[in-house]
């Protein structure tokens, strides 16, 4: 178990009139968005100390945005931006594993203030896959090369059909618009809906100047010989270290061979008042087994990463050791 030090505040703004103590209870938040709009009520008053709802708005002062959005089911979602942007590079992962079966997280489509987004069943469940309402992690970065705080973040697009599975090690080289002083934590998506196909992004070879990628669609896929369309794959690239923006707190860490089929355990520092934000993706491709990288557990004081498998071909669950790229912010 790793130690993390991330303090994450919470939305209620207490009353200080009294005394200078705001620290608020956790209360169930009703939320309604309409367009590019976001309607939020408390539903349920857990402590008497008088407070207001407040919108935490990202760091003015950095070149992305991050956060969590809720009930992400088979039907698209459109998620607003809280910031402006030219050219919008979306990275959505990991996401929950309570409600929903084994799939996928799919953006549909980007836009210059939105994204749109749906969990996607593999196609060897779809006969039989459950109800989907998961929760999920995003970051959005402005495309080229920028800082974030002390740190350098890079963030592109690259186009491929290449469909990689243990048979098949083809990939497609992508290069940094600059190079790293050292390797980045990588984190990638794809970004358009193409082919239907279930399909998700997997890089590897990463070093400071670039990486390889390929798209994976389930190992049954085409007889065993998966073939995918073209889609546009979304990638950020951030410096490993620590720096704070605009008094947001962030981590940046890439561990080797840490990331499995069994819940990896990171644990946070005890006085933070709720979960941090979480980016997660496999920095490496050890294993071909089409994967994702899932959440368990996750409290104010741990969160549990885990790699799940689809078992379209066999029921072998087991996953080598990948390396983990991980992002933890306020």
């Amino acid at each position: 178990m790793s130690k993390i030090n991330i303090l994450s505040p919470e939305l209620p703004e207490e009353d200080a009139s009294v005394d200078e103590e705001v620290n608020h209870g956790f209360e169930p938040v009703a939320v309604l968005q309409v367009g590019g709009r976001i309607f939020a009520t408390p539903q349920k008053a857990s402590s008497s100390d008088l407070a207001t709802l407040r919108r935490q708005g990202p760091p003015v002062n950095a070149p992305v945005e991050w956060g969590t959005v809720d009930l992400v089911g088979k039907d698209e979602m459109v998620v607003p931006f809280t910031k402006s942007y030219t050219n919008p590079v979306v990275v959505v992962k990991p996401f929950a594993k309570k409600k929903s079966g084994s799939g996928l997280l799919r953006v549909t489509s980007v836009r210059s203030d939105h994204f749109k987004l749906k969990f996607q069943d593999w196609d060897y469940l779809s006969a039989k896959a459950k109800p989907a309402s998961v929760r999920a992690f995003y970051m959005v970065a402005e495309a080229g090369a920028k800082n974030l705080g002390d740190l350098a973040v890079k963030a592109g697009k690259a186009s491929t059909s290449v469909t990689a599975n243990v048979k098949n090690v083809a990939c497609t080289p992508v290069d940094f618009p600059s190079a790293f002083a050292t390797v980045p934590a990588l984190f990638s998506s794809v970004a358009t809906d193409n082919d239907s196909d279930p399909v998700l992004s997997r890089a590897d070879g990463v070093t400071a100047s670039g990486f390889n990628l390929a798209l994976q669609e389930e190992d049954a896929a085409d007889n065993g010989t998966p073939q995918h369309g073209s889609e546009t794959v979304h990638w950020i690239a951030i410096a490993p270290g620590s720096t704070t923006v605009d008094g947001f707190d962030v981590q940046v860490q890439l561990q080797a061979d840490v990331l499995t089929g069994k819940p990896l355990t990171l644990a946070f520092d005890p006085s933070a008042r709720a979960f941090p934000f979480t980016l997660a993706d496999m920095n490496s491709a050890n294993d071909l087994d089409p994967a994702v990288v899932r959440y368990g557990k996750i409290t104010n004081s741990l969160l549990q990463l885990y790699i799940e498998e689809e078992t379209s071909l066999d029921r072998d669950r087991n996953h080598q050791a990948e390396d983990l790229s991980l992002f933890l912010g306020e």
